[in-house]
């Protein structure tokens, strides 16, 4: 697998198999068999990525912008430009799924999500691999129930907007018969290592002593 999961700083960013394509598919899904599974991994999602597919004993390539570790030792690491499709090309050769989740700077959102995406369906289509997203959930706007895959999609924000245009790209990439796709989507993510919109401004992390408060139930899922 080739994890490509890293945030986006500065200018630019640094989200083939053998044989028949179902084989390779299914080669993938077992532990020890197949290709390496890619992976952009220097954000919260990537690194966890990278460690869960390698404690399932899969062949793991973590690559980032600048190739340094991501904390999971035994894990393969490179270092690519996530703008360039040529070169994510010659970087997910014999991968068996390419995972993105690259994160560009909330404010170049707009200018960079739509190159780096276009950039890793072309990438991953050009070598045989399934693409997966990491997507988070701003596409259905204000919801009043849970979310599922059928929840309408009625963003109420420029981002939202852009999130579900940028996960149609991929879509519908995989609908035209380019490439097999996946899109897996979180709300928000908490926990060790994770620098969190929502928790870090309503929840600050407590400074030395005492405690943060928040409202919810802890129990719900």
């Amino acid at each position: 697998m080739t994890a490509w999961c890293h945030r986006l700083h500065g200018g630019a960013p640094g989200r083939g198999r053998d044989g028949d394509p179902d084989d390779r598919r299914r080669a993938g899904s077992r532990p020890g068999r197949g290709g390496p599974r890619r992976r952009r991994s220097r954000g919260a999602t990537g690194r966890r990525l990278v460690a869960h597919l390698h404690a399932a004993g899969l062949r793991v390539r973590a690559v980032t912008r600048d190739g340094r570790d991501v904390g999971t030792p035994g894990v393969e690491t490179a270092a690519a430009d996530a703008t360039d499709g040529e070169g994510l090309a010659a970087d997910c050769q014999d991968a068996v799924a390419v995972y993105h989740c690259v994160m560009p700077v909330l404010a170049r959102w707009t200018r960079d999500f739509p190159v780096v995406t276009d950039a890793l369906v072309d990438a991953a289509s050009r070598v045989g691999a399934r693409l997966v997203y990491a997507d988070d959930t701003w596409m259905y706007g204000r919801v009043d129930g849970p979310m599922t895959e059928d929840t309408p999609w009625r963003p109420v924000s420029a981002k939202g907007v852009l999130r579900a245009w940028i996960a149609e790209r991929i879509l519908s990439a995989g609908a035209a018969g380019r490439l097999p796709v996946g899109v897996v989507r979180a709300g928000e993510l908490y926990g060790p290592g994770v620098r969190s919109l929502v928790a870090g401004n309503v929840s600050p992390r407590p400074c030395g002593v005492g405690r943060s408060s928040g409202s919810g139930t802890p129990t719900c899922p």
